[in-house]
């Protein structure tokens, strides 16, 4: 079963800016349904989140990344 936590405490959790969560819900990475939910149906309503899918995806992100800048120092040191 899900526990659905308020945003301040998933700003807390995953030790980031409300700002991005905004970010991360634009582009698509925390989704509806998934990742968040509306606790009523209007466009302001508050939104609960769920913690471990959030931080599962960006444990995701983190991993996806380290493999791309991996990649590129790797390709800088071929021409030293």
């Amino acid at each position: 079963m899900t526990t659905w936590s308020k945003t301040t405490e998933l700003l807390a959790h995953l030790r980031i800016s409300r700002p991005q969560v905004d970010i991360f819900r634009k582009e698509g990475i925390f989704k509806p349904g998934e990742h968040y939910i509306r606790k009523g149906s209007g466009p302001r309503s508050e939104m609960l989140f769920d913690l471990a899918a959030c931080e599962q995806t960006m444990r995701e992100m983190a991993v996806k990344n380290a493999e791309r800048w991996t990649d590129y120092d790797a390709d800088s040191t071929e021409g030293a």
